[in-house]
């Protein structure tokens, strides 16, 4: 176990939610280590400890906790699954723009404004999509008081890889000549991640989705 972790002082002054967030951690970080062999990272508990901390929620008050906060990581797990089908459909919408960009560029079509107003709409709109569910998981996370740290973390390099790899895109001008554009220059969305966060993360509170921004130095949404 981490020296960072007093099991002693976990067992008998720690809350039961915070007893349910390390063990769920540690589970998770068994589950890299299986799925992933030679992965760096080490065990976060021992069997030992792992067994103790869960034989530690007694009543049905803390079993609560404990299973309700199981359920909300395997929710979790389902939304990250939903985040990467998003970045997967961004990342198709980002190549076919370029594959289509090199054929226009070659080519003297008169249909090739109405291409790039099509297409540069069609891959605004599907890269505002992975970046509004970014910012619903981001609250969500601090809405249901969500900890854990490998997941939070793979989140956060999902949505710098969308930034860092995909950010710029070129617009051909009427005089031939090419514009550089910048994705990252477009801005999460206020009434769009409330849509994401009402649909897919059936969490339905404008006021959340206010103090969130409100608070944090995150863009604030159109």
């Amino acid at each position: 176990m981490s020296k960072k972790i007093d099991l002693s002082k976990l067992l008998t002054k720690g809350s039961a939610k915070q007893r349910a967030s390390l063990l769920i951690y540690h589970y998770t970080i068994l589950e890299v280590l299986d799925l992933y062999k030679g992965n760096d990272k080490k065990p976060i508990l021992t069997d030992l400890e792992a067994k103790a901390i869960l034989n530690s929620f007694k009543d049905n008050r803390e079993i609560k906790v404990y299973n309700d906060y199981r359920a909300l990581h395997n929710k979790v797990l389902h939304l990250v699954k939903i985040f990467n089908w998003t970045k997967a459909c961004f990342e198709r919408d980002y190549y076919k723009y370029l594959y289509h960009d090199e054929v226009f560029k070659k080519t003297e079509n008169k249909n090739t404004k109405k291409f790039y107003t099509i297409a540069e709409s069609i891959l605004i709109e599907s890269y505002s999509k992975a970046i509004n569910f970014y910012y619903a998981f981001k609250i969500f996370f601090k809405e249901n008081g969500y900890t854990n740290k490998y997941i939070i973390t793979a989140i956060d390099l999902y949505f710098k890889e969308i930034q860092n790899v995909y950010n710029t895109y070129s617009v051909r001008l009427s005089n031939g000549e090419s514009l550089q554009m910048q994705l990252s220059d477009i801005e999460p969305n206020y009434n769009d991640i409330k849509q994401v966060l009402s649909e897919d993360f059936n969490l339905d509170n404008s006021e959340v989705l206010e103090q969130y921004f409100n608070n944090t130095d995150e863009k604030e949404p159109k």
